[in-house]
């Protein structure tokens, strides 16, 4: 009786090893699955979070250029105001000539900044969560959010008083130097507010681009 005992619980504990082994490999083999699914999920993450801070990095390095070449054309604008500025202060004349190249560039329409569409991209599909460095993200919604809309509320405002003062009659423009309304274009602090705020663009440009390519660095 003893040995037949003995040997159906020698059967029983064989069957729970074995019952327990293969659970045991199942568990493991669920995990090695996942965290195979897993290390595959983060490649892509990084693959694709690489190819969008390579096109910021891009598009930034291409924002910057612009405005360092000044194809915003404040310098060319700032040189006609104060040339006529000057002239109108001092009570000089400007040759008609001359006004007529400048009076163009004194109240021209200023552009409005262009966004990052790479950038827009990773917002407009909820992605954003793929930028790894958050100084780098706060960074660009503190560009999206509030830098940008304050730049464009004032490109509208100085675009607005631009062509509600533009002097009429452009043709007869040695009279237009003696217009009020051209005074008050010439002395309109929007627009040096505005040539600063553009210039802080710039400086934060920069230090987008800057972290970027330190985050390109670090993933390798």
């Amino acid at each position: 009786m003893a040995k037949k005992t003995s040997g159906k619980k020698s059967a029983a504990q064989s069957r729970y090893f074995r019952a327990a082994g293969q659970i045991l490999m199942v568990f493991l083999g669920v995990t090695l699955a996942l965290l195979f699914d897993e290390w595959r999920h983060g490649q892509k993450t990084q693959q694709i979070e690489a190819f969008y801070l390579e096109q910021l990095e891009l598009e930034l390095q291409q924002a910057i250029a612009g405005q360092t070449n000044d194809s915003l054309g404040f310098s060319a604008l700032a040189y006609a105001r104060q040339r006529i500025g000057d002239a109108v202060l001092r009570g000089q004349s400007v040759p008609d000539a001359t006004l007529r190249q400048l009076l163009p560039r004194c109240c021209r329409e200023l552009p409005v900044p262009a966004n990052l569409p790479a950038f827009e991209a990773l917002q407009a599909t909820g992605q954003l969560g793929i930028l790894q460095n958050k100084t780098l993200l706060k960074s660009l919604l503190q560009l999206h959010l509030t830098t940008l809309p304050a730049l464009r509320s004032r490109v509208e405002h100085c675009n607005r008083f631009e062509n509600e003062q533009m002097p009429s009659g452009a043709e007869n423009v040695a009279a237009s130097l003696q217009d009020a309304r051209l005074h008050r274009i010439l002395q309109n602090p929007v627009f040096e507010s505005l040539a600063e705020q553009y210039k802080q663009l710039l400086i934060l440009q920069k230090e987008l681009l800057r972290q970027i390519q330190e985050e390109r660095v670090l993933n390798g």
